[in-house]
């Protein structure tokens, strides 16, 4: 996670506010990060806060903007978790199995964030996300992502659940017809 970051940070901007960020830390790693490093969750949040105060863009809007580059991270690093789901509705039911099993590979005991998934009536669909590292705007990107990647015509509402997680209710829009 660490390495998209500073990825999407570099990309986003440059390599400069990257460094700049990275340098206005105190973080055990130095900055330091591979793709199968583990580090401290709260290194996370000082990069944050350093972008935030470098580039004037809101934490959450920074995390929402992570959310949607993970989306696109994992659509080309696993393909098949995208491929294999029929429309937007089943790819957000295998996120849990999914994230859960490729993570676990790399780092078997890493605290991962929960989702559950409900089909509503009338063709609405609710998924619930907790985290203890408050990452809801990242999961809220990675969402809007997934819609656009689908081209789903859904509104999405999202409800704050206590400090540690979102639900998010979809509801599709109705179809234009073309006569």
């Amino acid at each position: 996670m660490f390495t998209s970051f500073v990825g999407m940070v570099e990309q986003t901007y440059s390599d400069s506010v990257a460094d700049a960020m990275i340098d206005a830390c105190d973080l055990p790693s130095q900055g330091a990060y591979t793709t199968v490093g583990k580090y401290d969750p709260h290194e996370l949040a000082q990069l944050v806060e350093s972008l935030s105060t470098i580039t004037g863009v809101s934490p959450d809007e920074i995390l929402y903007t992570f959310g949607r580059a993970m989306f696109a991270e994992k659509a080309a690093r696993y393909p098949w978790s995208i491929d294999n789901a029929t429309d937007l509705y089943s790819y957000l039911e295998d996120v849990d199995t999914t994230m859960q099993t490729e993570v676990h590979k790399l780092y078997p005991d890493a605290i991962m964030p929960s989702f559950s998934t409900e089909r509503l009536p009338d063709g609405r669909f609710a998924m619930t996300y907790r985290s203890s590292h408050h990452l809801s705007a990242v999961c809220a990107g990675m969402i809007d992502a997934a819609v656009a990647h689908f081209g789903s015509a859904h509104t999405v509402d999202r409800t704050p659940l206590d400090d540690d997680g979102m639900c998010f209710e979809f509801t599709p829009m109705p179809q234009v017809s073309n006569v």
